[in-house]
């Protein structure tokens, strides 16, 4: 069984009903958080992952990992508004800013809480500050920059 086939949280749906991607590529599990300009999803770093070599996990694939929990934060964002597709809308990596990687590699069995908040979207663009936790344990930080379906800006 695959971390994503799991239930999901209370009111949140699967996180493969919420992203464009099917397995080995779903690397997060479930979405724990969600308003619509954040959201915390989990992840468990897991043998056999598409990534992990010699039970670890570079750091940088962190990058991938904030990148799936703004899908799947976007996804949800796109269910709760009834938009077409109603989650797994496309998206696109554009870019990060300040990738700041605490770790060289994560081992295998660790949970990451992976943390977003929307700083900015207009039209299809957006961009995210992203934290990666351990428990206690900083991992990885970022803005993210993507292009999404159904971007909507954030009020203030």
């Amino acid at each position: 069984m695959t971390g994503h086939d799991h239930d999901p949280s209370p009111g949140f749906p699967p996180v493969g009903e919420l992203v464009p991607h099917e397995a080995p590529m779903i690397l997060v599990d479930e979405l724990v958080e969600w308003t619509p300009s954040a959201a915390l999803v989990r992840a468990r770093v897991r043998v056999g992952g598409p990534f992990v070599r010699a039970g670890r996990l570079p750091a940088t694939i962190l990058l991938e990992y904030m990148a799936q929990a703004i899908a799947v934060a976007e996804g949800m964002g796109a269910r709760a508004s009834g938009r077409a597709g109603g989650g797994s809308e496309a998206g696109v990596l554009l870019g990060t800013r300040e990738l700041e990687l605490e770790v060289e590699e994560v081992a295998v069995g660790e949970t990451l809480d992976i943390a977003i908040e929307q700083k900015f979207a207009d039209m299809k663009l957006a961009s995210y500050a992203c934290e990666v936790r351990s428990g206690a344990r900083r991992l990885a930080a970022a803005t993210v920059n993507v292009m999404v379906s159904g971007a909507v800006e954030v009020s203030a």
